[in-house]
């Protein structure tokens, strides 16, 4: 190291590279034009604990002239760009107090001559922070079989609606739902169809940065209706319609596809006071009682923010 180089300490900071962050550091610090006399008398010191890291320029005395908290460092490696940079525009901020005999160097703006030193920059160029989504837009379609307890019906499926971010793990969704159904035998069919709003909390139980799983408890309250439909002359059909309540639980796996995800989800559940529909005597259907059910859904993202470190 030369005189004109700063002096780096590094405190509980494994995974950062010393020879690399140095040379980063004398760069920036010839780009910010910063005395030469002041450069090799300070102490850059960079200290980790407690998940943060400290940024300090200290002055031959021992003296703490500049400091800045950041974020956890990666334990990975490879911030010592980005941690140039920071004590670059620490010294910047507070120039007066750790070079106080120099004025604006006219200088500096010749200084930013060592071009040679600049093609390592392209290579140590932080990569730009990716986008996460905050708001999506969903869709799903699949298929349920309602009242598990009583004569299983079949019923196709399908949602659409908006689902939030509320923080890197929980989100919540509000939803549009219906299905449609039939059951049919040999006096008549009966007809049914039904159609909700939901809101689920959902519980992103495990993350990976390209897929995951999903753990939802959706709450939905809609209107139904089933319709029997006699075909033989001497049976008796009846219809009916009311408002009903459905308390359910679902988990499934997701995969990223760029800032959108799709994933498949198994979902079980209850359904109560919903209206039954008979023809004749043996033919009677009825959506209430216990289900269970799977979907496929698209989830696009509507809205996206910067990741945060």
């Amino acid at each position: 190291m030369d005189a004109a180089e700063p002096r780096v300490e590094i405190v509980e900071c494994p995974a950062v590279d010393r020879g690399r962050l140095e040379s980063q550091v004398a760069l920036e610090l010839r780009r910010e034009g910063a005395d030469a006399e002041a450069t090799a008398q300070a102490v850059l010191r960079l200290r980790c604990d407690e998940g943060k890291a400290v940024a300090e320029i200290e002055d031959a005395d021992g003296v703490v002239l500049a400091q800045r908290e950041l974020p956890a460092l990666s334990p990975d490696g490879g911030d010592e760009r980005t941690l140039a940079l920071v004590f670059g525009e620490l010294w910047a901020f507070h120039r007066p107090a750790i070079e106080p005999a120099s004025e604006p160097q006219p200088e500096a703006k010749s200084q930013p001559e060592p071009q040679p030193e600049a093609k390592p920059q392209s290579d140590d160029e932080p990569a730009p922070r990716p986008r996460v989504p905050m708001l999506w837009v969903t869709a799903s379609a699949g298929a349920a079989a309602r009242a598990l307890l009583d004569t299983p019906v079949a019923a196709a499926t399908i949602a659409a609606g908006v689902v939030g971010r509320l923080s890197p793990r929980v989100s919540i969704g509000a939803l549009l739902q219906g299905d449609v159904g039939r059951l049919q035998s040999d006096l008549g069919l009966v007809r049914l169809w039904s159609i909700g709003v939901t809101a689920a909390p959902r519980v992103r139980v495990l993350a990976r940065p390209r897929w995951g799983m999903d753990l939802a408890l959706p709450l939905t309250a809609g209107y139904g209706r089933l319709q029997g439909i006699a075909r033989a002359d001497d049976a008796r059909a009846a219809s009916t319609a009311s408002f009903f309540a459905d308390v359910g639980a679902s988990i499934g796996p997701w995969a990223a596809v760029g800032v959108h995800e799709i994933g498949f989800t198994f979902t079980g559940g209850y359904r109560l006071r919903q209206p039954e529909g008979l023809v004749g005597t043996t033919t009677r259907a009825s959506l209430g009682g216990p289900w269970v059910g799977g979907a496929l859904e698209l989830r696009l993202a509507a809205v996206t923010r910067v990741q945060s470190r």
